[in-house]
């Protein structure tokens, strides 16, 4: 991510160091916000949170990244994302680095994330698939912290998650910003491992842990891997609480099928707007719903009927908070399509992007194209370039509508590379597809306008542009 700016702010909350340009999101230059209270550039709702991220700080603790409104000297408010990393020398705390870049809320920023999550759930994935299919005496237990905010909980799950790797001789992976999963042999019980990390958990907040006997000889190894994916994607998402205690793996798996629905019934997803250029009246909403960018195995491609509750109620959370005769695209990951069939996603009055295309054997990347060809889709031109057969169904069935373009990604790209996504960029513009650029860089959009037919950017870039 390239930042607007980076300031190390001290322990007293003024900002002592300054790099970047300031301009953009403070309407102040460097000189001006040099030595001034940090807190004074963050909106009074916000206030609190980063307050907290500034003084309240542990050494060892892990980056934090988190989202914020700034405040600049005139009252314009403008959207950020900001990674903060306390620094200490000699055991004593000196300052907090803050890395701050405008928000472009088409920009996703939960990929990045999906991307890291689905790299170490695919490695735990494969060591649970292999104690199933050995018959291993394993048993799932996940641990969960709960703190009194969002930022205090990702801060109290970084220290859980540390101390279940150094503690526990199981396999451990972070599925949530509180909750972390444990693969481990019966002869050790989560009880034994939860008193291992008590010490150090304490005054960080209330502890619980849920634990699934994957032993089970009325079931398949291929059912049970299903069960256990199911509960973990379960955990993952936001709202549900498994509760505490050992579970049989098929009681269990009915226990958490029985919450997720609820839960996620109760989620308003995050819908921005782009704007075409030139015909303002003309949008299309972006819906932003990390759970379904993880990629999950369940088993199989079908996933199992837990994963399938999961899309299908994320899904329909979003129609449902779609504003009225607006279009809204909603990313998915390219596996996760595969857990409905074609008719029940025709249903949807959503258009799909898949995510992960490039992910795909060629067998599943054929599948997603056929499910994919009834319907609009827009695709990530980081995915089209690298899946040619792809790009060619989905033109032969008229089913490609958006073209997506993240500038900052194909700026990070070899002269090679960047042929290649130009030949497909133009090639798809001649055909009348439509373009949708995020993280707009404004010294090369020029560009991309001329040679496209139609254009989306981001509402808030060309309300800046009318304001400039």
């Amino acid at each position: 991510m390239i930042f607007d700016f980076v300031a190390n702010v001290s322990v007293d909350g003024q900002v002592i160091q300054l790099e970047g340009e300031t301009w953009s999101l403070l309407e102040a230059d460097g000189p001006q916000v040099l030595n001034r209270e940090f807190l004074d550039f963050v909106a009074d709702r916000d206030r609190q949170v980063v307050s907290d991220i500034l003084f309240d700080v542990e050494q060892g603790q892990a980056p934090l990244r988190f989202e914020v409104t700034l405040v600049s000297s005139s009252g314009k408010e403008s959207d950020a994302t900001v990674f903060a990393a306390p620094i200490f020398e000699g055991g004593r705390y000196k300052f907090t680095r803050l890395a701050a870049k405008r928000k472009d809320p088409l920009t996703i920023n939960s990929m990045a994330d999906s991307d890291a999550f689905n790299e170490v759930m695919e490695s735990f994935e494969n060591k649970l698939q292999a104690a199933i299919d050995s018959n291993q005496a394993a048993v799932m237990s996940i641990f969960s912290v709960e703190s009194g905010d969002a930022v205090s909980t990702a801060q109290a799950g970084d220290r859980l998650h540390a101390l279940l790797s150094e503690r526990s001789d199981g396999e451990v992976c972070r599925i949530s910003d509180g909750s972390s999963v444990v693969l481990h042999d019966d002869k050790t019980s989560a009880g034994d491992i939860g008193g291992a990390i008590a010490d150090g958990m304490e005054g960080h907040g209330d502890l619980s842990t849920y634990s699934l006997d994957l032993a089970d000889d009325t079931l398949d190894a291929a059912s049970r891997m299903e069960m256990a994916s199911g509960v973990l994607a379960a955990a993952a998402q936001p709202g549900v609480n498994l509760g505490s205690g050992t579970h049989k793996l098929s009681d269990g798996y009915e226990m958490a099928r029985g919450q997720v629905t609820a839960a996620i019934a109760g989620a308003v997803p995050k819908i921005s707007i782009a704007v075409q250029w030139g015909a303002p009246d003309t949008r299309i909403g972006m819906a932003d719903v990390p759970e379904l960018l993880r990629r999950w195995n369940g088993g199989g491609k079908q996933g199992g009927p837990m994963l399938q509750d999961i899309v299908r109620s994320h899904l329909e959370a979003v129609t449902r908070a779609k504003p009225e005769d607006i279009p809204v695209c909603v990313p998915i990951h390219a596996a996760s399509l595969m857990f409905l069939d074609k008719a029940e996603w025709d249903q949807f009055d959503l258009m799909v992007m898949p995510v992960g295309l490039r992910e795909l054997d060629e067998e599943l990347q054929q599948d997603a194209a056929n499910l994919l060809s009834t319907q609009y889709v827009m695709v990530d031109i980081s995915d089209l370039v690298y899946c040619p057969a792809v790009l060619a169904q989905l033109l032969s069935a008229e089913a490609l509508s958006f073209l997506r373009v993240d500038m900052q990604k194909t700026s990070a790209l070899s002269d090679a590379e960047l042929d290649s996504f130009r030949e497909v960029y133009d090639f798809c513009s001649k055909r009348g597809i439509y373009v949708l650029v995020s993280r707009v860089d404004p010294n090369r959009i020029e560009n991309l306008i001329e040679r496209a037919k139609v254009i989306f950017l981001p509402d808030a870039y060309l309300k800046n542009q009318v304001q400039n």
